[in-house]
C-alpha cells in the first residue's frame, strides 16, 4: 500500500499554495508547495533496493559503480557506455554524496520537478492536483525502472517549458543536454515542429484542424511502421551503434493488442469530450488533443513495434494535461459537489491502471517495494 498512499500524500499537497517571496514585487520566490509535492516521491525513490526496478543493476547500480572507480571526468569522456550526460551526472553524484541512493534521489527529484513544472504552465487550464496524481499512477513506476530515458523526458518538458516562454538560446542548450542523457529525446525537434506548425498566428478552423489530425495520424503511424526497418538499415551500415539494436530487433510487441486498446479508450474518450467543449464554445482547437492522440496510436502498434512505446512516451505526458483539463472544464460546468463526485471515477481507474499495470503483471518490477533503511519491511503495494 505505500506507493498508492505516497501518491496521495504527494496529491494533497499540490493542492496548497505556499510560496515564499523574496522580492517586494514578488517575481523571485521559493515555491514550497512544489517542494512539498515532490518530496514524499523522492523519498520513497532514494530508500529503494537495488531489486525495485528491472534495469536498476546496470543503469543505476552498475554505472554508479564503474564511475565512482573514476579519478576525475576526462575517465568518464573516454570509456563512457552510454549516453555522456548521464555518465557525468552519475559522476558528480558519486563524487560528492558517495552513496548510490542519492543517486536514486536525485534522478527522482529532477524528473519529478520537471513534470510538475510542465503541469504548473496550464495551472490556469487544468486541475494540477489530478493532473499530478495521473502522473503518479500512470508514469511514477516507471521512473524507478527506464530512470535515464525519465531523465531525458524530463529535461524535455523543461526546454517545452522554456518554448513556450520563448526562450530559445535556453530550449535549444535543454534539449542538447535531453539528448545528452538518452538518445530517444531527440523526437523533442519532432515534437517542436508539430508543435509550431499546429500554433502558428493564424486561428486554425475546424476543418483545416480536421485536416492537421488526419496527416498527423497517417504520418505517424507510416513513421513507425518504417522506423524499424530504417534503423536496421543504419545499425547495418554502422552509422547508428550496435548497442542501439535491442531497441528496434522486437519481432514482437509488449502487450496484448487488447488491454493495450482497452487502456488508450478513456483517453479517445476525453480528447472527444475536450474537442466538444472547445467547438461548443468556439476556442481554438487544441494542439494537445493531437499529441494524445499521437501517443495512443503508438501505444497500439507496441504491439506490433515495441520501441514504439519508446517513442510514445514524450508524447504521453500530454495525455496528463487531458485528464487535468477535462477535470477543469467539469468544474467549470458543474456544482462543486457534483464536479467533485464526477472525480471520481478518474481516480478509480487510475489506481486499477496502476494496479494491473505494475502489481498484476509486474511492469518494470517495481512491486513489491524494499527498501535499504528499512530492510524488514516488504511493501506489496
Amino acid at each position: 500500500m505505500i506507493y498508492i498512499l505516497v501518491f496521495i500524500i504527494s496529491s494533497i499537497f499540490s493542492c496548497t499554495k505556499l510560496r515564499l517571496f523574496l522580492t517586494q514585487k514578488k517575481s523571485l520566490y521559493i515555491d514550497f508547495s512544489l517542494l512539498l509535492t515532490i518530496l514524499p516521491i523522492t523519498i520513497l525513490a532514494g530508500l529503494r533496493n537495488h531489486t525495485v526496478g528491472t534495469d536498476v543493476d546496470t543503469y543505476v547500480i552498475g554505472i554508479y559503480e564503474r564511475v565512482n572507480t573514476y579519478i576525475n571526468i576526462s575517465q568518464v569522456l573516454n570509456n563512457h557506455n552510454v549516453e555522456i550526460g548521464y555518465e557525468i551526472f552519475a559522476f558528480l553524484i558519486a563524487h560528492v554524496f558517495h552513496d548510490v541512493h542519492w543517486l536514486h534521489f536525485l534522478t527522482t527529484f529532477v524528473t519529478g520537478f520537471a513534470v510538475y513544472s510542465f503541469l504548473k504552465l496550464y495551472e490556469n487550464e487544468i486541475s494540477i492536483p489530478l493532473a499530478w496524481f495521473s502522473f503518479l499512477c500512470l508514469h511514477f513506476n516507471e521512473t524507478l525502472n527506464i530512470v535515464r530515458q525519465w531523465l531525458a523526458l524530463g529535461i524535455c518538458l523543461l526546454c517545452i517549458g522554456a518554448i513556450l516562454k520563448k526562450k530559445k538560446i535556453l530550449s535549444f542548450f535543454l534539449a542538447l543536454l535531453a539528448i545528452s542523457f538518452h538518445s530517444s529525446a531527440i523526437i523533442i525537434f519532432v515534437i517542436y515542429a508539430i508543435y509550431k506548425f499546429l500554433t502558428r498566428e493564424y486561428k486554425i478552423s475546424i476543418n483545416r484542424y480536421h485536416k492537421y489530425c488526419t496527416f498527423l495520424i497517417i504520418m505517424t503511424s507510416i513513421g513507425a511502421a518504417f522506423f524499424r526497418p530504417i534503423c536496421m538499415m543504419l545499425l547495418s551500415f554502422g552509422i547508428l551503434p550496435l548497442k542501439y539494436i535491442h531497441y528496434f530487433d522486437l519481432p514482437e510487441g509488449i502487450s496484448s493488442p487488447t488491454m493495450l486498446v482497452l487502456s488508450i479508450i478513456p483517453f479517445i474518450i476525453l480528447c472527444l469530450f475536450v474537442y466538444k467543449y472547445q467547438k461548443w464554445n468556439n476556442e481554438q482547437p487544441d494542439f494537445i488533443i493531437i499529441f494524445t492522440i499521437i501517443s495512443c496510436i503508438l501505444t497500439f502498434l507496441s504491439t506490433k513495434f515495441g520501441y514504439a512505446a519508446r517513442i510514445g512516451l514524450f508524447f504521453s505526458v500530454w495525455r496528463l494535461i487531458l485528464i487535468g483539463k477535462t477535470s477543469f472544464i467539469i468544474q467549470k460546468r458543474w456544482p462543486k459537489q457534483i464536479a467533485f463526485f464526477m472525480k471520481i471515477p478518474f481516480i478509480a481507474l487510475l489506481i486499477a491502471y496502476w494496479w494491473y499495470s505494475f502489481y498484476y503483471r509486474g511492469f518494470g518490477d517495481t512491486v513489491p517495494y524494499i527498501s535499504d533503511i528499512f530492510q524488514s519491511v516488504n511493501w506489496t503495494f
